[in-house]
């Protein structure tokens, strides 16, 4: 059974929300407690897998409680509570907590907060790594971009437009902003899946708050291997593009479409952490051997233990980031998940995965698309033309 520790410093809430999930009682081993310092004493004593804080608390307030459990018990799930008049105090504790929701919460969306963060958990099986990766807030941004987007926020003509425009070209930033606008926190009718609308949604204010005064993003270190860092820039950027073409040429929405382009972008988010925390499980300069890239995907595995497509999906799931680009990313490299020729989002952003690496290396892999029955030979050669 899993553990589940909710954190209010007002017993009605606690009561509320201990009435609102009883039914999850044969699931679930759920603990109430009224202050962060009783939460931090409790998980001396036992392991929780998630953490639902209040934000607003005496004495120890949530972002400073969910730092805290950031630092000693990362694997933990982080849940922020809050009410919408906090969103100062939301933003202070963006880099401590995986999940946001406001306040009051209602059962259904608490309870799919928690059941989505339950089922990441086996996805990364070495405990040490599993610590490390759910320990990370954020990723670090291209050196240039970052220093270009702090200085048009620092200048007075800053204008929304060029500060979504920038930080669409860059996957970390944009993960971070789609990751704040689709919490449940916001409470929007729908999803986000443009980081430019996600910038427009949040606004110039509270980008500056974030970039400047927060720091949430961050530049890559000067050691970085910068030619291994544009290769996953060029790379996602080609995939999604091409992604996006062949889905609105076989009539697929612009929402679908947009969808596509963003999956693509986010994802080699993995390479990202293995090219910041562990460069020597880089495969620079591979070519794929196969339609699924196996053998990068194996030496990966043999280096750290998982490949960097498990590492973009548990992130991505943590984060909140909109289930279907989740699943485009899932199966990127997964040939075995489609059958015949009928096209979904996913099945297309594998193909143009293939596509995209014919065109960097110059090989012949997209012929196998024919070959293995994932592509009509005609379609294929439609697509060759965008």
């Amino acid at each position: 059974m899993k553990n589940i520790l909710f954190v209010d410093d007002e017993v009605n809430v606690l009561n509320g929300l201990r009435r609102m999930l009883r039914n999850r009682k044969t699931e679930w081993n759920m603990v109430f407690v009224d202050s962060g310092a009783k939460a931090l004493a409790l998980l001396e004593e036992k392991p929780f897998d998630v953490i639902v804080s209040d934000m607003r608390m005496p004495g120890m307030s949530g972002a400073r409680l969910l730092t805290n459990i950031r630092g000693k018990y990362p694997r933990m799930t982080r849940i922020a509570l809050s009410g919408y008049s906090d969103t100062e105090m939301v933003l202070e504790s963006i880099k401590a907590t995986h999940l946001f929701i406001a306040k009051p919460a209602d059962a259904q969306t608490l309870s799919s907060l928690i059941e989505r963060s339950l089922s990441i958990q086996s996805i990364i099986s070495n405990p040490q790594l599993c610590d490390f990766v759910s320990g990370i807030s954020s990723l670090p941004s291209v050196p240039a971009i970052y220093e270009k987007l702090v200085r048009i926020l620092a200048s007075k003509d800053a204008s929304i437009d060029r500060v979504a425009e920038l930080i669409s070209t860059d996957i970390s930033m944009s993960v971070k902003l789609l990751q704040i606008v689709n919490s449940a926190y916001f409470g929007l009718a729908r999803e986000i899946v443009s980081p430019a609308e996600a910038t427009a949604h949040l606004g110039l204010d509270v980008i500056k708050s974030l970039v400047l005064s927060i720091k949430v993003f961050e530049e890559f270190e000067d050691e970085i291997d910068a030619r291994s860092l544009n290769d996953i820039w060029v790379r996602s950027q080609l995939v999604g593009n091409i992604a996006k073409k062949i889905a609105r040429k076989e009539g697929f929405s612009q929402k679908d479409a947009d969808q596509l382009l963003v999956a693509g972008m986010l994802q080699d988010l993995g390479e990202l952490v293995m090219l910041q925390y562990f460069p020597e499980s880089v495969t620079e300069g591979m070519q794929w051997n196969d339609i699924n890239d196996g053998d990068a995907l194996l030496l990966e595995r043999q280096a750290i233990g998982v490949s960097h497509d498990q590492i973009s999906v548990y992130l991505l799931r943590l984060w909140g980031i909109p289930q279907t680009v989740v699943e485009c990313v899932a199966y990127h490299h997964n040939s075995e998940h489609f059958t015949g020729h009928e096209l979904t989002l996913p099945h297309i952003l594998f193909c143009a995965n293939v596509l995209a690496e014919d065109i960097i290396n110059g090989t012949n892999l997209s012929e196998k698309l024919t070959e293995q029955g994932l592509v009509a030979e005609e379609r294929l050669a439609s697509w060759l033309l965008l």
